[in-house]
Formats: C-alpha cells, sequence, structure tokens
C-alpha cells in the first residue's frame, strides 16, 4: 500500500490520469486525479486537508467503492494492485495553470464545496445542480451525500431561504 506522501509524488508529475485509491470503503482521488475526476465525471465534494509529510494543503475527493461503475459507465478503467486508474476523455490533458488556480482558490476557502463558485449559492444555481444530478445511476448513498452537500450550502447562506420565499 503507497503512502499519501507516495500518492501526491505521483499527483505531481500527472497530466492525463485519474489515480484512484481504496481507502476502507471508498475510492480516494487526490491532487490533480481530483481536479480531472471533477472536470471530466461528476462534481463532488472537494476536501482538503494540511498533510505534514509533504508539509502542505492537500486536495482531494472520495465516494463509494460501489459507485465507480455507475460513474464510469463507457469509460476506460483498469485496476491495478495499487490504484485503479480511469482514462478521462481523450483530450482532457491538464492545463497547468487552470489547475494551478483552481488549487490556490480551493486553499484560500474556508468551506470545502467541489468548485470555488458555489459559495454563493442561490436557489436558481441549487434547483440547476438538482436538475443535472443522475439520480437514476446513483447510489442511495451517493443521493444523501449530493444532499446533504446542498443542505450545507444552502444553510451556510442564509439567504437562499429569503430569495425562494421559504
Amino acid at each position: 500500500m503507497s503512502t499519501i506522501k507516495e500518492r501526491i509524488e505521483r499527483e505531481q508529475s500527472n497530466i492525463d490520469k485519474i489515480y484512484l485509491y481504496k481507502e476502507g470503503i471508498f475510492y480516494k482521488a487526490y491532487e490533480r486525479s481530483a481536479y480531472l475526476w471533477i472536470t471530466n465525471i461528476c462534481n463532488y465534494e472537494i476536501k482538503k486537508r494540511y498533510v505534514k509529510t509533504v508539509d502542505r494543503m492537500i486536495v482531494y475527493i472520495g465516494f463509494p467503492i460501489s459507485a465507480l461503475e455507475n460513474r464510469l459507465l463507457n469509460r476506460v478503467y483498469r485496476e491495478e494492485s495499487e490504484y485503479t486508474i480511469v482514462e478521462p476523455d481523450t483530450a482532457s490533458v491538464i492545463d497547468a495553470e487552470a489547475y494551478n488556480e483552481w488549487h490556490k482558490a480551493l486553499e484560500n476557502e474556508k468551506e470545502k464545496c467541489g468548485f470555488p463558485e458555489c459559495n454563493e449559492p442561490n436557489a436558481e444555481a441549487i434547483v440547476d445542480e438538482i436538475m443535472k444530478y443522475p439520480i437514476e445511476t446513483s447510489s442511495p448513498i451517493e443521493c444523501m451525500m449530493f444532499l446533504s452537500q446542498l443542505k450545507k450550502r444552502c444553510v451556510a447562506d442564509g439567504s437562499i431561504y429569503k430569495s425562494s420565499g421559504v
């Protein structure tokens, strides 16, 4: 099993693959893999934490192992001994400048969320996210996590209740 330091080192040279690591009953994607997942597959809540062994803040996503096949319909992926590799769309190579801006914005955020612009939710944006969410191919726990994330965002910005007349 690889260490977090080894995973982050692998990510520093990653430009076109999503590395997913099994951790308990979840898959986790770190740094560039998380970025590629969010920009090519689907949005998940970004988490961040300071890791002493690499002496910096890292970002990652996590989701239940059972959700992998639903999310990767018609996509190429292969399981290795240490991780699962997902091949994003053929044109998906990380734009280093866009990735660095995304990462820096996440480091500066106080709240966890998928994209920096979600800090100021409004009722129309929430409804749009609900309409786009693939409930038909999502597991019950994924749906629960999605609703939990929406609820946190609504509670964080009390104005969403006022704008929707609730």
